[in-house]
């Protein structure tokens, strides 16, 4: 149960809930870039985020290259449901999260042949 627990803690704080907000709408890996452009948050910060969830159990995390790629980890039934939870928002009244969707839309676009590119702002 603790394991659980330490789930929901970890989605109490906003960017990280903003992040997986990102991979649920996305259906995709992304990387870490993609991520930053989209939340628009340092990089930094958000590999400390995403530690954070990978560590709780909630991301997984594979190396393509130089990029390293995130996903919605989604293998027991605690994720399965929590995941369907706060995937079934369909309408997103924090105006946060809607800007995130459509740079989420905007960085997606971006993609060559669904590979990522980098890009610096």
């Amino acid at each position: 149960m603790l394991n659980e627990i330490e789930k929901y803690k970890v989605l109490g704080e906003q960017t990280r809930f903003r992040i997986v907000m990102v991979l649920l709408k996305a259906s995709k890996e992304l990387c870490v870039c993609e991520l930053e452009d989209i939340l628009n948050v340092p990089q930094y910060n958000v590999s400390k985020h995403l530690s954070l969830l990978k560590h709780a159990g909630l991301l997984e995390e594979r190396k393509e290259g130089k990029l390293r790629m995130y996903k919605i980890k989604d293998d027991n039934q605690f994720n399965k449901i929590l995941f369907k939870s706060m995937d079934s928002i369909k309408a997103v009244s924090d105006e946060t999260l809607k800007q995130d969707l459509v740079n989420l839309q905007k960085r997606l676009a971006l993609r060559k042949n669904d590979r990522v590119v980098v890009t610096r702002n």
